[in-house]
C-alpha cells in the first residue's frame, strides 16, 4: 500500500513546493502566491473534507468487522411485581400476596464457523479503506492541478488585459500624430474619425479582458472557498513556455505510465475486489454456521423465608364439650406440647448467590428457505460486480482518451504558438512599414487599421496559444508523475 502512494504522494509534495523564490509567500493577506492557494485549497476544500470523512467512516467500518472475530456481551436486569393469585418464579407455589421479583443475567455468543464469512468481510473492510484512501489522494491532486490551471488562466488573463490597454495607449498615440497631421492638412480628416473608431473598439477589447480577467479571479476563488468580495490578488509570475519534448513520448507511454500511478484507477481496480468479497459474502448465506452461546443468570422475589434450622416449642390447648351421666355438656380444655421448625426471611444477597444458574449451547444454523432473500442478495451482489468491472474499464478508457485529447490539443498548440511566432514578426514589420507610410500620407486610414488589426490579433492568439499549450503539457506532465513546476 505505502509504495501503491508513494509516487502520487511526491508529485502532491512537487506541487506544495513549486520551488522558485517567486512563488514566497508575500507579507499582504490579499496577495496569494500559488504555494498558498495550494496550501489553503487543501486544507479547505469540502470535497476533501468529505473524502477524509469516508475515509474515516471506512476505518470504523475495518475495526467494527474485525471485532466480529469476539464474542459479544450483553447484560440483563428485569424487575416486576404480580398482585393477585400468582406463581412465584422461584418456588413454583401459588400465592395471594403482591409479589416482586428481579432477575439479572449476562449472554455471550460467539461464531465458530460460517465459511469464511466473518474473513471475506474483514477483508471486504480493508480494500474499502485503500480504495477511499485513494480516492482521497485523488481528489487531492486534481484539486492540486485545477488550482495551479486556475492560476495560469489569472496569468493568461492578465497578460491579455495588459495586451490590450497597451493597444489602447498605441492607438491613442497614433491619434494624436493624426489629429497634428489633419490640422497640417496632410490628410482627409476622415482618417482621424476611423482611428478614433479604432479607439472605441480597443477600449471594449480591454473591458472584454478584463471581464475575463475577473471571471478568471472568481473561478480561482471559488476553488480556494473565498468569498467573491475577499480583497484578492496574486503574485506575478513569469511563465516560459515549456519545451516540447512532451512529443518525444507517445500516447500509448504515457497512458501506461498513467494506468500504473494514477490513483483513481488503482481505486477502480480495489471496488472490483470489493464487488468480489461481496459475491463471495452473498452465497455463504446458503450455508451453514456454527456457534457457541451462553448465558449466567440469578434472581431474588419477595415474601420468600427458609428454615433457620431451630425447633421452637409451642404450647396448644384443646377444647372439648361432653356429657357425664345425661349431664348438661361440659367443657374440658386438654394441654399438648409440641416443636415447629423456625423460618426466617430470605434475603436479597441469600437469594442472588443462590439462585446462580448457567448454560451453555453448541448451535448449527441451516438456512433452507428464506423467502428468496439469500439468492436475490447473490444476484445483486453479482451485478455490483459486474457493474465494478465495468467502471474500472470505462475509467482506463476515460484516462486513455483523455491523454489523447491532452496530446493532440497540446501538438496544436505548439504548432500555432509557433507559426503565431512568425506571423507576428511579419505583421510587426508591415504595421512598422504601413504606419511611416501613413504618417507621410501614402497610405490612409484603413490600411494602417487593417495592418494594426492583424498584428493586434495575432498577438491575442499568441498568447491564447501559449497558455493551450502550457495547460495541455502540464496535464500530460501530470500523467507522466512529472512535478508541476515553472
Amino acid at each position: 500500500m505505502m509504495k501503491m502512494l508513494q509516487r502520487p504522494l511526491c508529485l502532491i509534495a512537487m506541487l506544495m513546493l513549486l520551488a522558485p523564490a517567486v512563488f514566497a509567500q508575500d507579507n499582504q493577506d490579499d496577495v496569494w502566491s500559488l504555494r498558498r492557494c495550494l496550501q489553503h485549497a487543501q486544507e479547505n476544500n469540502l470535497t476533501l473534507k468529505q473524502a477524509r470523512l469516508s475515509l474515516q467512516s471506512n476505518e470504523i467500518d475495518l475495526d467494527r468487522n474485525r471485532a466480529s472475530r469476539l464474542p459479544n456481551l450483553n447484560a440483563g436486569v428485569g424487575f416486576g411485581s404480580n398482585f393477585g393469585y400468582t406463581v412465584n418464579p422461584f418456588t413454583n407455589e401459588f400465592t395471594s400476596q403482591s409479589l416482586q421479583s428481579l432477575n439479572a443475567g449476562l449472554q455471550s455468543s460467539v461464531t465458530i464457523y460460517n465459511f469464511g464469512r466473518i474473513t471475506q468481510t474483514i477483508e471486504q473492510s480493508e480494500v474499502n479503506r485503500q480504495s477511499s484512501s485513494l480516492d482521497l489522494l485523488q481528489a487531492e491532486y486534481d484539486l492540486m492541478l485545477n488550482v495551479t490551471l486556475a492560476y495560469l488562466d489569472v496569468i493568461r488573463n492578465q497578460e491579455l488585459v495588459q495586451s490590450s490597454e497597451i493597444q489602447v495607449t498605441s492607438t491613442k498615440e497614433q491619434r494624436d500624430r493624426t489629429a497634428r497631421l489633419v490640422e497640417a492638412g496632410s490628410i482627409p480628416r476622415a482618417d482621424l474619425l476611423q482611428i478614433e473608431a479604432q479607439i472605441a473598439t480597443d477600449e471594449l477589447t480591454r473591458l472584454n479582458s478584463r471581464n475575463q480577467l475577473e471571471t478568471s479571479y472568481l473561478t480561482l476563488m471559488q476553488l480556494l472557498q473565498l468569498s467573491p468580495s475577499d480583497p484578492f490578488g496574486i503574485l506575478a509570475l513569469e511563465v516560459e513556455i515549456p519545451e516540447n519534448d512532451v512529443f518525444e513520448t507517445e500516447t500509448e507511454e504515457i497512458y501506461e505510465v498513467a494506468e500504473q500511478n494514477m490513483p483513481f484507477i488503482k481505486s477502480a481496480d480495489m471496488q472490483v475486489r470489493s464487488a468480489q468479497l461481496g459475491e463471495g459474502i452473498a452465497r455463504t448465506g446458503l450455508l451453514p454456521s456454527i456457534s457457541v452461546s451462553g448465558s449466567v443468570g440469578t434472581g431474588w422475589a419477595s415474601g420468600r423465608s427458609i428454615p433457620s434450622g431451630n425447633q421452637i416449642e409451642r404450647n396448644d390447648t384443646t377444647s372439648i364439650f361432653a356429657s357425664l351421666g345425661g349431664s348438661a355438656f361440659q367443657e374440658i380444655r386438654l394441654a399438648s406440647t409440641f416443636e415447629q421448625t423456625e423460618f426466617i426471611d430470605y434475603t436479597f444477597s441469600n437469594q442472588v448467590r443462590d439462585n446462580v444458574n448457567a448454560s451453555v449451547n453448541l448451535n448449527l444454523n441451516i438456512p433452507i428457505y428464506n423467502r428468496k432473500q439469500n439468492s436475490a442478495a447473490i444476484q445483486q451482489a453479482s451485478i455490483s460486480r459486474q457493474r465494478a468491472e465495468l467502471n474500472s474499464l470505462q475509467q482506463r478508457q476515460q484516462l486513455e482518451q483523455d491523454i489523447q485529447q491532452a496530446y493532440v490539443a497540446a501538438r496544436n498548440a505548439y504548432g500555432t504558438y509557433t507559426s503565431t511566432l512568425k506571423q507576428i514578426e511579419a505583421l510587426e514589420l508591415a504595421l512598422l512599414n504601413t504606419e511611416r507610410q501613413f504618417n507621410l500620407g501614402a497610405a490612409n486610414s484603413v490600411e494602417y487599421l487593417l495592418s494594426k488589426n492583424n498584428l493586434e490579433r495575432a498577438r491575442i492568439d499568441l498568447v491564447q496559444a501559449k497558455y493551450s499549450y502550457i495547460f495541455r503539457a502540464k496535464i500530460l506532465d501530470f500523467y507522466l508523475g512529472k512535478p508541476l513546476d515553472f
